[in-house]
């Protein structure tokens, strides 16, 4: 039986610990199929029992060129070991990997590409590199139609996670709840968390602010804030896995303020936040549509319109967590398409 090798070729690290979501992917995809195997740097023998330990890994001590090198080299690798497998490869250096396809001319049981956008055709480089590639590409697993259908290949529209039933996901009750908002991860410009916690200081809720701030310009604007305002606690650092499980639990809602790229794209935070079942709420915006169509939070055009005491009303709460647990069912569904998908490669 071939294997479902959910591969990042070019695993990056900072201090030892992996960057991104591919771990999160990974974990994703072992809990969906029994076949599934991560492939990854040596920082996957840590987290995954069923790995294929590639011999390199990124890391920001190196230079871009050497980064580069060493993803090329773990590809090269990666497609000798999966010529029996169905190779599913993670969004990570898409060009990198456009170009090792054109190299190295994989030749394995199926080769699917996950793609959260079309940064990877936005310039005459990159798309003579798909070109290049796209022979070898059996399929995009992607997020919307239009980012499947950019991409000319047979492709599956599936959320960027799929949920799995999971004894961890104990609702915490709302009167523990340690906070009525917060917002999780890392800290960008245009992730609005400034603005938001702005536009709550001072008030009688509260706000937590937990994750890496991108910029000491931003760090500096959270701390004055924050300062004068008794409502907001900030734990401006990197989060384990624990403690961003943990910020987004102990707290009634998520708030994501986005503008800029992350308005435009999908979210796997958006993910995180609703499988541990937590309402969103959020700035009208592409990547968040969903959550008004499936009333699994709130959204708002500015952050001005939010209303924290209706929000915090018991039953329009409830009635929040009650959509949630639908949708979360409705997945169901996402895996049984993205297994027929993998199985036959046509899914559009």
């Amino acid at each position: 039986m071939s294997r479902i090798v959910i591969a990042d070729f070019n695993t990056h690290c900072r201090q030892g610990v992996c960057l991104g979501h591919s771990i999160a992917v990974a974990e994703n995809y072992l809990q969906m199929f029994d076949s599934a195997v991560a492939a990854g740097g040596p920082v996957y023998a840590k987290r995954f029992s069923r790995a294929e330990i590639l011999p390199r890994q990124s890391d920001d001590s190196h230079g871009t060129l050497v980064n580069k090198w060493i993803g090329l080299c773990n590809l090269r690798t990666l497609f000798r070991r999966c010529r029996e497998d169905i190779l599913i490869m993670q969004s990570i250096s898409v060009a990198t990997a456009f170009f090792g396809m054109a190299l190295w001319r994989p030749r394995v049981r199926k080769l699917f590409m996950i793609q959260y956008n079309t940064q990877a055709l936005n310039s005459p480089l990159k798309r003579l590199l798909y070109r290049m590639a796209a022979p070898f590409i059996d399929g995009i697993i992607c997020p919307t139609e239009d980012i499947g259908k950019a991409y000319g290949r047979p492709y599956c529209v599936v959320p960027d996670y799929i949920c799995m039933p999971k004894q961890s996901d104990e609702r915490v009750p709302y009167a523990q709840k340690s906070y009525d908002f917060c917002m999780v991860g890392l800290i960008c410009r245009d992730k609005g968390v400034v603005e938001a916690a702005r536009a709550l200081g001072g008030t009688p809720y509260r706000v937590l602010v937990a994750g890496r701030p991108d910029t000491p310009e931003i760090e500096a604007e959270l701390r004055t804030i924050a300062a004068s305002c008794t409502n907001i606690e900030l734990k401006l650092q990197y989060l384990s896995e624990e403690e961003y499980s943990a910020s987004i639990r102990s707290s009634r809602y998520c708030i994501l303020n986005y503008s800029g790229a992350y308005s435009e794209h999908s979210s796997g935070v958006v993910f995180d936040i609703l499988f541990s079942g937590v309402p969103v709420v959020g700035r009208a915006c592409e990547s968040l549509r969903f959550i008004g169509e499936t009333e699994t939070g709130a959204l708002f055009t500015d952050i001005s319109e939010m209303q924290p005491e209706a929000l915090l009303q018991p039953e329009v709460y409830e009635r929040y967590l009650g959509h949630i647990e639908r949708y979360k069912t409705s997945h169901r569904a996402h895996r049984e398409r993205l297994a027929r998908f993998l199985t036959v490669g046509e899914e559009s």
